[in-house]
């Protein structure tokens, strides 16, 4: 059996096919924002409350998705005061971060949108302490990290 070769790049050694497939993965990040279908080729972030009934909006993007964990969001629960809602950021963050590398294909394909609205069922309409806010930052940081463009618009 032939030994894998290995390449050392920045913070340790990798596989030069996963290596590969990371590249194309960031080439066809890039391309997929050159043909977004929004005019400005910006992916446009919205955040609001979940229909109780009725259909979700077809750029529908709930907290309660695998990809972001699943567990929704109780973020106004665990936040009674600016240090609660600190430690609840914090950690949420660090959740999506896991996520972002367990589950990038599933992130880059919301790259890919033209569109996303982030709801959330559990908290109510413009809640200040809310995950579906800190979701709409990370997506902008990752769009920029990209080289793409997305601006979060505002709570619906």
């Amino acid at each position: 059996m032939l030994a894998k070769s290995w390449v050392k790049v920045e913070g340790g050694w990798r596989d030069p096919e996963q290596l590969r497939l990371q590249e194309e993965r960031v080439q066809a990040i890039a391309e997929a924002g050159r043909k977004a279908e929004s005019p400005a080729g910006i992916l446009v972030i919205r955040t609001g409350r979940a229909p109780l009934i009725g259909a979700e909006p077809p750029d529908a993007l709930p907290l309660s998705d695998p990809l972001f964990q699943g567990e929704g969001c109780y973020a106004e629960a665990r936040a009674q005061d600016k240090e609660g809602w600190q430690r609840h950021h914090d950690r949420y963050i660090e959740l999506l971060r896991r996520s972002y590398r367990e589950h990038c294909i599933g992130w880059d394909a919301l790259l890919t949108r033209s569109s996303v609205r982030i709801l959330c069922g559990t908290c109510r309409p413009r809640a200040p302490y809310c995950n579906r806010r800190i979701l709409a930052e990370v997506l902008v940081a990752v769009a920029a990290h990209h080289g793409l463009r997305a601006h979060y618009e505002a709570e619906e």
